[in-house]
């Protein structure tokens, strides 16, 4: 007959429990506690258990004896015991109670009454003109528990803002006004809900008498408000006067804004808004002191409001005297230079702005104020420029780390600037920048991508193979970056406000997917901004490059060395549009940039190639439903060689281009959408050529299992390709934004083989990312995903990537 097996130690709590609430005898007690015992015991450990239980039971089990007869009769010792341990239980729940802070708020939300019954309501996630519970509560005086209030010790650090019953009248009054505001003329709050989320307790570990009320856990709850909406006013009508005799352009400016408006829900900012940008049309046309009054007539009853807007120009204006304050060390000649205001020359916010953004650029200040004095009844109007001085040396240091699909990076950098040099406002920069770099095959990268990419600082094994084609070098593994930098920037060059030369140089150690390289870069440029928004930039570049692959390829003359050495001069012209609004956090406007190089002509030596570059970028403010960008872009680069020596009209190796990473198409890896050459390693024939060690063809590379790790595959980049991107980017609360988006892209590796064609190689791509504002600019994060597959010499890739980056995409 089977046994059940009973645990030891459960047996051994059973028998303390059945000595301590016996009343019997010790001795009748354990009688019957052996039998129990000797019933369901096997083993000689479990016997070792249930004695150390009764012993456990100690002398009280002899006092459990010696009152079992008074507690028999029905009211003993220990019922007494029993009733002092809970009564001393609920004076300690209440000392808790008494003893912790006021009730703090966890969460405030709104539930919408359907029927104007209480309360039966549905809660929804928006309110109001598309507005969420984080719009209606800003009204409102009474606060939430921010930040990490449920982890246990971020808690600490969080703000509690208690319970404030007394005023939640008045905060239902701020909720009703705010619901006006914004269309809703006839919504009630109907009342508030407290619903205890979390009781009032002591820390675990905390004394009980302590009274620190930041130590101690006060009770959490959910304030709730129920409103009745009631029908939303819409905008009927608005009426714009006092154009007339403005002109047609800016009529139709208006106009459209005002058709935009039309319709709508009515929202007590939309009229003042609009004239606003009346306003600011106006003085664009150099009003310095056009106004615009706005009147609203609502009609509840209607369900409609009419907006009257009474322009009024004003006098035409003329910048007046231009004084320059605050410098001290700056000769204000210099300064003078790079002031656009001009005195007698029309009115013009542009001009003060582009005064404020061109000194400010320099570097030298701090702070920059342009300061029109609109009080003189004059309409020539003048103008204060305040700036002042920062320290014109420093000093910085810092680091960072990126990690991509197959790669992770940690750097360390440190700077030094002189923003004066000279007295001339030159400004000089200097970096020097190490860290480590890693790569993996196989896996997603991470920090042990890091600690095994410092193996080779320290040593350089070499595996000894028949074939020179893939030696296996730690090198290739990860290790070592670095870089030295220097650069000058001297403004007005040759008295010209316009002409900026900026020479630049270089010495830098970088490593990549399967190789290591070194350079010497020097790059004289002189840049010519013909407008505010227009720029032109030629420069000759002269460079010594030295890289070391781990594979070749014979077919290409660019990868027929492992060991490439090889000198780089040639002419760059660049043209670039800038008319965003924000050079980082952009939203609307637009961006060119059109880029020539050529190497190899006339008295320049070297390699004979020509590159041609064009990206464009334009942004899309989207107002309604959520304050969002939509940003495209299109991007197309060619480098095609040209010459009759074929030792030199090729493309190298380092100048071709490579697709895939947080700048392009997201779906990939960085700078692995691109042609691949495939490696083995093991020194076993996998693909059945009779070759042991060498190179697979491109064929190969997906006959052989993905899972092989004896397998590596490399890009060699494309003479042509071409991508473009669609984000829609929505600004969320607590400086976090959302975007999505769709990446496409294209390559041709060479653009001299016979089957030529641009479609041959489309991979579009989809993800979502998240970037967080911070005072440095945008950290973005970023999950990519391929919508088509990967096939033939991709078969191994995974069909994601994860981009960290510190900048937006474009």
């Amino acid at each position: 007959m089977s046994r059940a097996r009973v645990n030891p130690r459960i047996l051994s709590r059973a028998v303390i429990c059945a000595v301590r609430e016996a009343k019997a005898p010790r001795e009748a007690t354990l009688g019957l506690v052996s039998d129990l015992v000797l019933s369901q015991l096997s083993n000689s450990r479990a016997v070792l258990w249930v004695l150390l239980g009764v012993l456990a039971s100690g002398a009280g089990a002899t006092a459990v004896a010696a009152e079992g007869d008074d507690d028999a009769e029905g009211g003993g010792p220990l019922q007494e015991r029993r009733e002092r341990r809970e009564a001393a239980d609920r004076q300690r729940r209440e000392d808790d109670r008494s003893l912790a802070p006021p009730p703090v708020v966890s969460d405030v939300h709104f539930e919408i009454v359907d029927d104007g019954r209480f309360p039966v309501v549905q809660r929804i996630k928006r309110v109001a003109n598309g507005r969420g519970d984080n719009a209606v509560r800003t009204a409102m005086a009474q606060e939430e528990t921010t930040g990490f209030s449920s982890m246990p010790f971020l808690r600490l650090f969080s703000e509690h803002p208690p319970l404030d019953i007394e005023h939640l009248d008045e905060d239902g009054l701020a909720v009703e006004l705010w619901y006006a505001h914004n269309g809703y003329f006839d919504a009630k709050v109907m009342g508030w809900e407290v619903e205890t989320l979390r009781e009032a307790r002591a820390l675990p570990w905390l004394p009980h008498h302590w009274t620190v009320d930041w130590l101690r856990r006060p009770e959490a709850v959910r304030l709730t408000g129920y409103i009745e909406e009631g029908p939303a006013v819409t905008l009927r009508e608005i009426t714009v006067t006092g154009l007339e005799e403005q002109g047609r352009p800016l009529q139709i400016k208006v106009e459209r804004s005002v058709d935009d408006l039309v319709g709508d829900t009515f929202t007590l900012s939309a009229p003042y808004d609009l004239a606003a940008l009346i306003e600011t049309l106006l003085q664009d046309q150099s009003y310095a002191r056009a106004e615009a009054e706005v009147q609203v007539q609502v009609y509840p009853e209607l369900g409609v409001a009419d907006v009257s807007i009474v322009a009024i120009p004003g006098p035409f204006c003329r910048f007046g005297e231009v004084t320059l304050t605050g410098n001290v060390a700056v000769d204000p000649a210099l300064i003078e230079e790079h002031i656009k205001v001009e005195e007698g020359k029309a009115w013009s916010p542009q001009d003060l702005k582009d005064t404020q953004t061109a000194l400010f650029n320099l570097g030298t200040f701090a702070v920059v104020q342009t300061l029109p004095d609109l009080s003189v009844p004059s309409n020539t109007i003048p103008v204060e420029v305040r700036v002042t001085e920062s320290r014109f040396r420093r000093a910085r240091f810092g680091g960072g780390f990126s990690f991509e699909s197959n790669s992770a990076e940690l750097r360390a950098r440190s700077t030094f600037s002189h923003t004066n040099l000279g007295g001339r406002l030159i400004r000089l920069e200097a970096a020097a920048e190490g860290g480590v770099k890693g790569f993996t095959q196989n896996g997603q990268a991470s920090a042990f991508t890091l600690v095994s990419a410092t193996r080779g600082i320290f040593e350089d094994r070499t595996e000894a193979l028949d074939s020179v084609t893939a030696a296996t070098s730690s090198r290739f593994e990860g290790g070592p970056v670095a870089s030295l930098s220097t650069s000058l920037v001297v403004p007005s060059f040759l008295g010209q406000p316009a002409l900026t030369l900026t020479p630049k140089a270089s010495v830098v150690l970088d490593r990549d997917v399967g190789q290591v390289t070194r350079s010497l870069q020097v790059a004289p440029a002189l840049t010519w901004r013909a407008n505010r928004y227009l720029s032109f930039t030629p420069s000759l570049n002269a460079e010594r490059w030295n890289t070391e692959l781990e594979f070749t390829d014979e077919d290409n003359p660019q990868l027929s060395d492992k060991d490439l050495d090889y000198t780089l001069i040639y002419w760059r012209l660049q043209a670039t549009l800038d008319h965003r609004d924000h050079p980082i956090y952009t939203r609307r406007g637009y961006y060119a940039q059109f880029g020539v190089s050529d190497a190899g002509r006339s008295v320049l030596p070297g390699l004979t190639f020509t590159k041609a570059e064009v990206d464009l970028r334009g942004y899309t403010s989207v107002m309604r439903p959520t304050r969002a960008t939509l940003a495209t872009r299109v991007a197309v680069r060619v480098a095609v060689p040209w010459g009759d020596d074929p030792d030199l009209s090729f493309v190298p190796y380092n100048e071709l281009y490579f697709m895939g990473g947080p700048d392009t198409v997201r779906g990939w890896a960085a700078d692995y959408m691109s042609s691949r050459a495939c490696f083995t390693r093991s020194g076993e024939d996998i693909n059945g050529d009779g070759v042991a060690d060498g190179p697979l063809a491109d064929t190969d590379c997906y006959t052989v299992s993905p899972d092989e790790p004896s397998l590596e595959v490399y890009p060699r980049g494309s003479q042509a390709v071409m991508f473009g991107t669609v984000e829609y980017r929505i600004s969320g609360p607590f400086s976090i934004d959302y975007a999505a988006f769709v990446d496409v892209g294209s390559f041709i590796p060479d653009l001299n083989e016979p089957d030529l064609n641009p479609l041959k190689h489309i991979y579009p791509s989809v993800g979502v990312g998240m970037r967080y504002r911070s005072p440095i600019g945008p950290l973005r994060l970023d999950v990519g995903y391929r919508l088509v597959k990967p096939t033939g010499q991709f078969a191994a890739d995974r069909r994601w990537a994860i981009h960290l980056a510190f900048q937006e995409a474009f």
